[in-house]
């Protein structure tokens, strides 16, 4: 509550937490459901960064973009 300037929406200036998806989720669950479980995670974001997790090396890379 009363964050309204800092979060809900995608503009210049607020937090974005959200992930960029390999496929597109809501068609794959149309065409073939059984694959939405194929879909990759290709970038994380928290609080407006860019936070990439290795599962391979167990490494947390983070990028503050401006």
């Amino acid at each position: 509550l009363g964050e309204q300037s800092l979060k809900g929406s995608l503009e210049v200036g607020k937090f974005a937490d959200m992930i960029v998806l390999s496929d597109d989720i809501l068609q794959v669950a149309k065409t073939d459901p059984e694959k939405i479980s194929d879909i990759k995670v290709l970038e994380t974001f928290v609080g407006g960064e860019s936070v990439t997790y290795n599962i391979t090396t167990a490494v947390i890379d983070v990028e503050i973009y401006s």
